[in-house]
């Protein structure tokens, strides 16, 4: 097998033996299966696709052309792939949050992919997306560094890896509970990690971790995956009778706890076992439950693929199936049942496409079952040896410790806390081995205490080896004691907008901040609140006047992602010792969007001009007067008469009075939105059921318009059931400020 045909997360992994076939594969040629989808390859359609500045629309379309170019260089070494793979590529990192100006729902323009797809009323960035778009690119990286052919792809391959670091960076567990959403919200034990969402998020996200491990080397990446592994193996059950393994859709969700997972939503979990077991997280049983489930379960006698891991329906995207070849080495029938689910294809989509590569990736590469190294499980033996237990601190300590390991120590770490419990904070700065071996060794690293209060603080060790195995010292006790402590906090107030004053667009802050030692640093945080919470501003602010000691400072606060509303704004200065102090809670106001019109904004609602400004199609709709001669609208039930109306995003009331005619049914009015592209959805159906022969006020109907509606329709007509008709007066609509 030449190397570049070898996928290149398994680049480190040695090939073992061939597992006992029992099923020859009568495989279609090279040629046949690259013709296949080279036909099928709509190069066109998925690099346009790739412009689309969504994470959802990104993830499920170009992260799958990218996954697909890959696998086509690997398996025939034609740079067509790669040079339309980095056409793709660039296409999505130019369509970043970062880059096109798009914020969340925080009002934070970040270097991902965010989606409302999910909550169309709220943009955020889903660790599913993030984690299928950044696994290609930082695959891309592997694949470049292993081999020197591609030496010229170096640049874009250390640029599309670190896209994948800085898209997965903001999923990383954080410390501040302001940025804890529901996407975003960890649950973490000493050995597994979750969010509380379906498992194939979770798995996705964890896809993009070993990738970038892979890429990297970086074993912190390495430590989440296998925590989200872990996670995983919880909620696997074996079908006993096929020895195969099935899980729960979302196990964690009372209204999900019991549906299996289907067919649509495995690519993600077959990739990252395909990983994660080339990384030593799952073995070759795993392997080969997972191919019984493929071979026993999802495939069907009669040629069609079952739509749930426990064989239940039948799949209408049986092209997913192919997904599952990444257990083709324990089980090579997947060869041609894949091939018969697409071999009369003439079109397909993205995710299938990936798996036709993978279709020819395997048929060609006569790749076997592999095992990765034997799993290291010996925990290093770490012990603090100075400074002695008890001892005061100040400045900057040095530590000296022992570490010893059956592999090596690959690096040790120190981590302090206030308790012997912790929590524990690492200390900055890497540990250097300064005597002796790795596999039995003493490191040394430098601890600057000069900023923290006095006081005692608890001194935990801790040595990692290759495998990612830790050992933890016993906790030692210390005495914190600087000459100086620096504990006067900054001064700040807010000069600029004045109080109560209103925001739009960008506004420019001055703030003045006075310590005495220096501000290192200014930031703003808003809220809806004066107590909070608070959201940071993006952006640092800069020193434009003064010193740090006594300075003016500005930032610049963009609001036109906020919706209008009162908000109020706290400014925050650290000086050098982390002493903080706070401005008084100032009150602003966003208005971005023009203000709602006032009045009636149905054109004769009360049909004093006979039918001016209402639509009447068919002449469906009459005018009739009562025996007062007051005019009103008379209508059957039909779509044909209604009043067409541009309206602002915002909320609004309709009004009508309706008088019992010969129909049964009940009187109604409908609204109908309509979008940009010329799409439509019925917003709401008011009805109104008469209980006499007089005019009778409908009960007030409240309509929210979204961002997205360019226009309204209003409907007068009567519930569908007889032949009958009813009478409308008054109609108004009126907008809610």
């Amino acid at each position: 097998m030449n190397s570049f045909k070898k996928f290149c997360i398994t680049l480190a992994v040695a090939l073992l033996i061939l597992i006992p076939v029992q099923y020859v594969y009568a495989a279609p040629g090279a040629d046949t299966l690259k013709s296949l989808f080279d036909k099928v390859d709509n190069y066109a359609k998925w690099r346009a696709g790739s412009t689309i500045a969504d994470g959802y629309e990104i993830s499920y379309n170009a992260s799958y052309a990218l996954r697909a170019y890959l696998l086509m260089y690997q398996t025939t070494g034609d740079k067509q792939y790669l040079d339309k793979y980095t056409a793709i590529a660039d296409n999505v990192l130019a369509h970043r949050d970062s880059v096109v100006g798009k914020a969340d729902f925080r009002g934070l323009k970040l270097p991902g992919w965010s989606s409302n797809h999910f909550d169309p009323n709220t943009t955020m960035h889903y660790a599913m997306a993030t984690g299928m778009i950044a696994t290609p690119l930082a695959q891309f990286a592997t694949l470049v560094k292993s081999d020197s052919a591609l030496a010229n792809y170096t640049t874009k391959a250390n640029t599309y890896l670190q896209a994948a670091k800085d898209a997965v960076a903001i999923h990383n567990k954080p410390a501040n509970s302001q940025y804890i959403y529901r996407d975003n919200n960890w649950i973490e034990d000493s050995t597994t990690l979750q969010l509380k969402t379906p498992v194939n998020m979770n798995v996705a996200y964890g896809c993009a971790l070993l990738a970038i491990y892979d890429a990297t080397g970086d074993k912190s990446y390495l430590d989440k995956a296998v925590k989200i592994a872990n996670y995983f193996k919880k909620h696997l059950t074996v079908n006993q009778s096929t020895n195969g393994y099935y899980w729960k859709y979302f196990p964690d969700h009372p209204s999900y706890s019991s549906v299996i997972e289907d067919l649509a939503h495995t690519p993600f979990a077959t990739e990252f076992v395909y990983l994660g077991y080339h990384n030593g997280i799952f073995n070759a049983t795993d392997m080969q439950r997972f191919a019984n489930t493929a071979t026993k379960t999802l495939a069907k006698s009669d040629g069609s693929i079952a739509n749930r891991l426990n064989g239940s329906g039948t799949s209408t995207q049986p092209g997913k199936f192919l997904h599952w070849l990444w257990f083709e080495p324990w089980a090579t029938s997947l060869l041609d049942t894949s091939y018969n689910i697409v071999k009369s294809r003439t079109s397909t989509y993205p995710m299938e496409l990936a798996g036709i590569a993978m279709l020819n990736y395997f048929n060609s590469s006569g790749d076997t079952p592999t095992t990765p190294p034997p799993s290291d499980t010996q925990k290093p033996v770490v012990k603090v040896n100075s400074p002695a237990a008890g001892s005061q601190l100040k400045d900057t300590a040095v530590f000296e410790v022992s570490a010893g390991d059956n592999a090596g120590v690959d690096s040790l770490v120190l981590g302090f806390g206030t308790s012997t419990k912790g929590p524990w904070t690492e200390v900055a700065g890497a540990a250097n081995l300064v005597g002796g071996t790795k596999e039995n060794g003493n490191w040394q690293i430098s601890w600057d205490v000069s900023g923290l209060e006095d006081g005692t603080y608890y001194v935990l060790a801790r040595g990692t080896d290759a495998a990612g195995n830790m050992g933890f010292s016993s906790v030692t006790n210390y005495t914190v004691k600087n000459i100086v402590p620096d504990t006067e906090r900054p001064v700040v107030k807010v000069n600029s907008p004045a109080s109560g004053s209103q925001l739009k667009d960008t506004a420019v802050f001055e703030v003045s901040a006075g310590d005495n030692a220096g501000v290192d640093s200014l930031v703003l945080g808003f809220g809806t609140s004066t107590k909070g919470p608070w959201t940071e501003v993006a952006g640092a602010a800069n020193l434009v006047g003064g010193t740090k000691e006594n300075g003016n400072w500005q930032l610049s606060w963009d609001v036109s992602g906020l919706q209008d509303g009162n908000y109020y704004v706290k400014a925050r200065a650290i000086d050098a010792a982390g002493n903080m102090g706070f401005s008084s809670a100032t009150n602003y106001i966003v208005k971005n969007q023009a203000p709602l019109p006032a009045g009636n904004l149905i054109e004769n609602g009360d049909f004093s001009s006979n039918l001016q400004g209402w639509s009447n199609k068919n002449n469906s709709a009459k005018i009739s007067r009562d025996s007062s001669g007051n005019p009103a609208l008379t209508n059957t039930a039909n779509y044909d008469f209604f009043q067409e109306i541009n309206l602002q995003p915002g909320n609004y009331k309709l009004n009508a009075r309706t008088h019992a005619g010969t129909s049964q049914k009940a009187a109604m009015v409908v609204v109908v939105f309509y979008q940009a592209d010329g799409s439509h959805k019925t917003a709401s159906a008011f009805k109104h059921q008469h209980t006499g022969k007089t005019w009778e006020p409908m009960q007030e109907m409240k309509i929210q318009v979204p961002d997205t509606v360019v226009k309204a329709r209003i409907f007068l007509t009567v519930e569908p059931g007889d032949s009958g008709y009813h009478h409308f007066d008054d109609v108004t609509l009126t907008a809610v400020r």
